[in-house]
């Protein structure tokens, strides 16, 4: 008799699961990976509504969903899924804003630089060279994709070849604070965690990155050979006072009680429309605190 308590007490429960709703999340990330920006948006939500294994389980069924009826390149779709699932990881333990941004940035930098080395081995070519080939190769696809359109393609392919992995590295950034914003917005996370709308919207940028912002672009626009370098950074820093101009108008439409729709409307438009004035409202942020401080 003991030894059957001892075996039922070692038992432990299964998490109920609604299959229903792991196929519906599954569903939303195949969505999410197709649309690239918003890729991570779908995995956090599923790793906030569901226990695991099934978050991960709804995230593989999206990766699938992508790749069989999207017919999303490979490697396009485990590049999204691995970038999503570190950040949804973090997310559902709690770290820190810049954390939560932070890790998986570097990540996914981390593992497209690691695949560029690779398919540059096999190519028995230098890692330069290949990635100007790349670049050549995507651009004459999409010339060739849409031949009437009036775009300056040599300005393109040289902008890629020199500045491909910051722009990449902007691009993870704005993808990711997208999504966590959107969550925070419409009151996703759960109450007290540490990117709810109220925590958001106490970022302010430090004085020292506002400055460096400023020396970054003066650097990157002088006619010498680290120009472009500097330049790159800088982009990366436009991100970086993106979300800290997010975080400010935040900041002021909550200090005036501005109703939600109201607010969405605002955060389309300045997302769309005015991307360098958030810019400039982030830039800004560490002398205007005081202006959009919120009533306590």
């Amino acid at each position: 008799m003991r030894v059957l308590n001892d075996n039922n007490e070692q038992r432990t429960e299964v998490p109920q699961v609604n299959f229903s709703e792991v196929l519906f999340w599954g569903l939303l990330s195949g969505f999410g990976f197709s649309s690239m920006l918003l890729a991570p948006l779908p995995v956090i939500v599923a790793h906030l509504r569901l226990t695991d294994p099934w978050s991960k389980v709804a995230t593989l069924l999206g990766a699938l969903i992508g790749l069989l009826f999207f017919e999303l390149p490979v490697w396009t779709v485990a590049f999204e899924f691995a970038f999503a699932l570190v950040a949804a990881d973090m997310i559902s333990r709690e770290k820190s804003l810049w954390w939560v941004l932070g890790l998986p940035v570097a990540f996914g930098t981390a593992v497209a630089g690691g695949a560029l080395l690779v398919f540059a081995s096999q190519r028995g070519m230098p890692v330069l060279e290949f990635w100007r080939q790349l670049v050549n190769d995507w651009t004459l696809q999409l010339k060739t994709a849409v031949p009437q359109t009036p775009v300056q393609w040599d300005v393109i392919t040289s902008l890629l070849t020199e500045q491909g992995g910051f722009l990449l590295i902007g691009l993870l950034f704005l993808s990711l604070w997208l999504s966590i914003g959107l969550l925070a917005h419409f009151g996703a996370f759960p109450a007290g965690h540490r990117l709810g709308g109220q925590e958001l919207r106490k970022q302010i940028a430090p004085k020292w990155m506002s400055l460096g912002f400023v020396a970054f672009f003066l650097l990157g626009i002088l006619n010498w050979p680290f120009g472009p370098l500097f330049l790159g950074v800088f982009r990366v820093f436009s991100t970086v006072m993106f979300i800290f101009g997010t975080c400010a108008i935040s900041r002021g439409l909550n200090r005036r009680r501005v109703l939600t729709p109201i607010r969405s409307a605002v955060y389309l438009v300045s997302v769309m429309l005015g991307f360098y004035v958030v810019v400039g409202l982030g830039f800004v942020s560490p002398w205007t605190r005081r202006f959009l401080a919120e009533e306590t």
